[in-house]
């Protein structure tokens, strides 16, 4: 399956696209029983939106929003230290315009529409340190399921794993450290 996979400020974006963005989080964290979230107007969006973040997002061949994720650097409020700091274990949250937050991951979970695997995976990653690259970005924190952990590990990314495992509603999560 062919992907289309951007990552652009959200200024840039045409509004309908940040509303899918915002539909597909909401679909997801909504499928998973995330939080018992339930979205009103059928769009996740937080506080941290509002930060004029970066976001990426892949689309499959047929321009349908497969997955995202929100990009924000560490200097201003971020999900990781505002949210989960448990899961910075020893590392003081950072404050730092060269480390970023990763947050917001979602994958559309229909293989008719997004098969996430291994080469998507590195794909994603691949866009992120290219991101990180242009952007005098050292690193990447994020808060990641174990899963998820294990598929960047396996990809070959640098990951240093931050603390130990948390249950964070349904799943258990770490903290992570990505190197540029």
């Amino acid at each position: 399956m062919r992907h289309e996979m951007r990552i652009l400020p959200k200024h840039r974006y045409a509004m309908e696209d940040i509303f899918d963005i915002y539909r597909l989080r909401a679909q997801m964290h909504e499928k998973k029983n995330f939080c018992n979230a339930r979205f009103p107007i059928d769009m996740e969006i937080d506080q941290y939106d509002e930060l004029d973040p970066y976001y990426l997002y892949v689309k499959n061949e047929k321009g349908i929003f497969c997955s995202c994720l929100r990009l924000l650097p560490t200097s201003g409020p971020y999900m990781l230290k505002d949210l989960f700091p448990q899961l910075l274990g020893e590392m003081p949250p950072p404050h730092d315009r060269k480390v970023w937050e990763l947050s917001r991951f979602v994958v559309f979970q229909d293989k008719n529409i997004c098969e996430f695997d291994k080469e998507l995976a590195v794909e994603i990653m691949r866009e992120i340190i290219e991101f990180g690259i242009e952007h005098n970005v050292t690193h990447f924190v994020t808060a990641a399921t174990t899963s998820l952990e294990q598929v960047l590990m396996k990809s070959g990314v640098m990951v240093v794993r931050l603390s130990s495992a948390i249950r964070i509603n349904t799943s258990y999560k770490v903290g992570l450290l990505i190197k540029v």
